[in-house]
């Protein structure tokens, strides 16, 4: 158990869709031949070598899975609902291929080795196409399930549950099933990852532990990283990295200081998103299709020019004209894609184009958040006496009444996808991708909308267009564990024009070019004191940021700069015995900054520096299916682009250094069948985790103007728990966060729970607590799921620092009110090549605001959406 978690640990992301193609092409051309076999191992080509097996009797995944880890043999299987079948297990010195026949003794199913390193186990009734015949003659057809070992992949469902360390997943189904309003609303099922600016922008800046911006959390999508960083007024900036969630297929989160590839300067953790692949598309058993998806939804108002919130104050209270809101089952947005892929013993393609439209959408009308509206109102005054049929005493959380149109909240996003796989035979592949993405989006300047009584107006709207182009080769060649080799490069380009005024000015166009690559390569052997396993990598970075040609500021322009950053790594992993595993991981890392700014005042010197950085862990297996872990991580963040150069109003400190992050980690990881009660699965994982960072770099007004300097520390400590239950079409989830402490620190004496005036991190301060729990319910033989989800978010775990000298603080804190939210969905597939999508999101209608805005925005209200997708 251990050196299958541990191997995994350094090679877990980006795998799992290799893997689904690699499984889809061997069950292909081995089915026809084990139809007719018997009840036994047909075994072609694999390790004769003789081993010691301890796999007890157990859930026949369990011990296929103990197998795989046993092995390093990549176990494929296709039968008819494995998790109720018990398998003997095996135990003693013997083979692989004797293993495996115990293991499936009485169970039915055969087996056939690929040859190296794979194996598929398939149920002998099953044909080509995958289906089955009862013993009714009825046909059934059959779910395809993978099992892997060694480090090449595991069931991305259970993965947060065998992976020593806080990692979190998230599938396309969860992103389609919880879509949401905005890209960050896919996150929301992930404890400890929140989006910041998520109802007013139309992009993420992710927010994991407390750990935001400027570099601090990569995302990633196929590999290729697009982030601009954005003046949003005194009230900071925003980082955003722009996505199209019609086209992610699959997110891994890795929480706290990375050491693969993509992690240099990750202190907070980081993101990898992969783009769909022909398994998310084409039906069982076909080479080529296409997939047409059509949606609805309901609560939004098109935008238009100069329109005004309501709220309108008299000396006594406000008033307001009646809430025009669109009616409950009122279809006012849509979206629509379509997606055709292909693939062959050669090549794998997908192209695609998605189109989504929505208008400002509504606030929500219950909760305590909102204003109270107490009737007919007569006011009177030196002027006489005047009845208003809506009256306020008092406003609520922003200056919007409960149910009113929320402006510049509105999104039309058009998005391109074309990506290949080609196959070069002796594990040799090569995956080159093109997106293109192009957006027009509401949003409200933060420093206009920080009281409640502010008035609001509809503006121009912003926009952004992103290129990206990636290549990835891969080498992991089934003769020998010496090589796995992963090279990766992209390069994007971003345009972005963003308002910088609430008076409909559209204010600065910026561009930001970004050119990265990375190369690893993992070696697995066996030495007379246990397995070890070896990445070696090295990564380089460059970006460059200017205001575009074309752009007008009535301020002096954004910043424009070049920086590149380069780093070394390795990851070692050693299990001397079958329960331990010991891993260390190194790290150095370099820079250097160049500001281009034509503005001499605000200009810095060229910046460099350089860092190194470490960790170790051990990871104990006590039992089959528990994991208890450890880690310490040490490493540095260099100061970012934003941070090495200068802007309006703001220097940077001369001797500006590096954030440097103490990341203390345990917890333990659950992942058993029939844990509660026969035929269940269940995955657990709890941790407690405490991350440091000295020299932490904060924003200061100095009387004059803001500067950068590092303080003495930041620290954000807590404890978070995930699982999963599944039985008879059943599920559970669970995920939450608590923070135990978080505090600032200008010197070793003067810490706080608050964050420090003027910096940006005011409102990076995650709820003290929140969970989510979903549950479901599948229904005629799987057709139907249905299913809801409750989730709650508590107060700020961290107050804002009042200014001692009673000066503006420059960063206004955004409150919000504890808040419940339920969500319900059902999922039908009417056919084989048809499915009907319904959800309901806010059903209470709840009036809310997010965590981590930087502006009074309230959140949508009750939305329902529809959505029908068909196959071909």
């Amino acid at each position: 158990m251990v050196r299958h978690a541990l191997r995994g640990r350094s090679r877990v992301f980006g795998r799992s869709a290799a893997c689904r193609v690699l499984a889809a092409g061997l069950l292909g051309a081995s089915a026809a031949a084990v139809v007719a076999a018997p009840a036994e191992v047909l075994a072609q080509e694999t390790d004769s070598a003789v081993r010691a097996f301890s796999i007890p009797p157990q859930g026949l995944d369990s011990a296929m899975s103990a197998f795989a880890r046993t092995t390093r043999i990549q176990v494929l299987t296709r039968g008819a609902t494995t998790r109720s079948v018990t398998s003997p297990g095996a135990r003693g010195e013997m083979t692989p291929e004797q293993a495996l026949r115990a293991i499936l003794a009485g169970t039915g199913l055969v087996a056939e080795f690929a040859g190296g390193n794979t194996v598929t186990v398939i149920d002998p009734r099953v044909g080509l196409a995958g289906t089955s015949t009862g013993g009714n003659g009825e046909t059934i057809q059959l779910e395809t399930i993978t099992v892997t070992g060694g480090g090449k992949g595991s069931s991305p469902k259970d993965l947060p549950y065998e992976t020593p360390g806080s990692v979190s997943y998230i599938s396309e189904e969860q992103i389609e099933r919880f879509r949401g309003t905005s890209p960050g609303d896919i996150f929301k099922n992930a404890p400890g990852v929140l989006s910041g600016e998520n109802r007013n922008s139309g992009a993420v800046d992710v927010n994991i532990r407390g750990m935001q911006g400027v570099g601090r959390v990569p995302v990633t999508v196929d590999g290729a990283q697009n982030v601009t960083t954005v003046y949003r007024g005194y009230q900071g900036v925003g980082s955003r990295t722009f996505i199209d969630p019609d086209f992610i297929g699959g997110i891994e989160i890795e929480k706290g200081p990375s050491f693969g590839a993509g992690g240099t300067g990750a202190i907070g953790g980081i993101v990898r998103m992969s783009t769909i692949t022909p398994d998310d598309i084409l039906l069982d058993g076909k080479d080529f299709g296409g997939r047409v998806k059509f949606g609805q939804g309901t609560n939004t108002t098109e935008p238009v020019d100069g329109k005004r919130s309501q709220m309108n104050p008299l000396g006594t209270g406000f008033t307001s004209d009646d809430i025009e809101r669109p009616g409950v089952l009122d279809p006012t947005s849509g979206s629509g894609s379509a997606v055709i892929a292909g693939r062959s013993d050669i090549i794998d393609f997908v192209a695609g184009y998605s189109r989504r439209i929505a208008g400002n959408y509504h606030a929500g009308e219950n909760g305590s958040g909102a204003a109270k509206d107490v009737g007919p109102q007569t006011i009177c005054g030196g002027a006489g006496c005047q009845t208003y049929e809506h009256y306020y005493p008092s406003a609520g959380l922003t200056p919007y009444l409960p149910g009113e149109e929320v402006l510049n909240t509105s999104s039309d996003t058009e998005s391109t996808l074309l990506k290949g796989k080609l196959k070069l035979g002796d594990g040799h592949t090569l995956d080159l991708g093109y997106s293109y993405s192009q957006s027009e989006f509401g949003e409200t300047y933060p420093t206009g909308l920080t009281s409640p009584t502010q008035t609001v107006y509809q503006g121009i709207l912003s926009n952004s267009q992103l290129n990206s182009v990636t290549a990835r080769y891969h080498w992991d060649p089934s003769t020998t564990n010496l090589i796995d080799l992963r090279w990766n490069a992209f390069r994007t380009s971003l345009e972005e024009y963003s308002r910088q005024s609430n008076t409909g000015l559209v204010g600065v166009g910026k561009w930001v070019d970004m050119t990265g690559t990375d190369v690893t390569n993992t070696s697995v052997f066996d030495t007379g004191l246990g397995e070890v396993s070896v990445q070696l990598g090295g990564s380089y970075l460059e970006e460059a940021t200017g205001p575009t040609e074309d752009s007008t500021w009535w301020i002096p322009p954004p910043r424009e700069g070049e920086r590149w950053q380069a780093s070394g790594f390795s990851f070692t992993q050693w299990s001397p015995t079958d329960w331990l595993t010991l891993d260390n991981g190194l790290r150095y890392q370099r820079f250097r900054t160049t500001d281009k700014l034509v503005y001499d005042a605000y200009r810095s010197e060229p910046r460099s520096g350089d860092a190194f950085d470490y960790s170790f862990g051990a990871t104990v297996t006590p039992f089959d299916g528990i994991q208890l872990f450890g880690s310490y991580k040490e490493a540095s963040r260099l100061p970012s682009l934003l941070e090495s150069s200068g802007g309006f109003l703001l220097v940077v400190d001369p001797n500006l250094g590096p954030e440097r992050a103490h990341n203390w980690e345990f917890g333990v990881n659950v992942l058993r069948d029939g844990l509660i009660s026969e035929g269940d699965h269940t995955g657990i994982k709890f941790s407690f985790f405490d991350n440091t960072i000295d020299d932490y770099i904060s924003r200061k007004w100095t009387g004059s103007i803001l500067q950068l300097v590092n303080v003495e520390q930041a620290r954000f400590q807590g404890l978070e728990l995930s699982g999963r239950y599944e039985k008879s079409g059943f599920t559970a989830e669970l995920a939450a966060t608590y923070y135990t402490e978080v505090e600032f620190c200008r010197t070793k004496s003067t810490c706080m729970n608050s964050s420090l005036a003027s910096d940006y991190a005011t409102n990076y301060i995650p709820p003290e607590y929140n969970a989510t729990l979903t549950l479901s319910q599948k229904l005629f033989d799987d057709a139907l799921t249905i299913g809801g989800r409750v989730s709650h978010t508590g107060p700020r775990a961290a107050a804002a620092e009042t200014p001692a000298s009673g000066a503006a603080p420059l960063i206004a804190m955004i409150n919000w009110k504890p808040y419940t939210l339920v969500d319900l969905f059902a999922d039908y597939d009417i056919n084989e090549n048809f499915s009907f999508e319904l959800s309901v999101e806010n059903l209470t209608d709840i009036y809310y605001v997010e965590p981590l805005s930087l502006a009074l925005v309230p959140s949508p209200g009750r939305t329902i959406r529809v959505g029908l997708t068909g196959r071909f």
